[in-house]
């Protein structure tokens, strides 16, 4: 039932796939293996940002320093998972 199941799934012309799907297996094993712990905290950026104005004040825009506490809090892509029978999940 399984090989009537590969074989209608589409063929990818993707030398990339097997490597996607063998770091899937990975972090897919390790998320359901090892405990997670994730923390966070919140900065203060205040004084940041005050410093970074006043260092820029009257600096052209090749050297301004700039405070971006979004940077890393941007839209993060979702982890894929390793489906049983090799596919990997979107």
């Amino acid at each position: 039932m399984l090989a009537d199941i590969e074989s209608l799934a589409p063929v990818v012309d993707d030398p990339g796939l097997r490597m996607r799907q063998a770091i899937a297996e990975v972090v897919t094993r390790s998320k359901r293996e090892i405990p997670h712990y994730y923390l966070e905290r919140d900065i203060p950026l205040a004084r940041a940002q005050d410093w970074c104005s006043a260092f820029n004040q009257g600096k052209p825009a090749e050297q301004l320093v700039l405070v971006s506490p979004g940077q890393g809090a941007g839209r993060i892509p979702p982890v894929q998972r390793l489906l049983p029978g090799g596919q990997l999940s979107e």
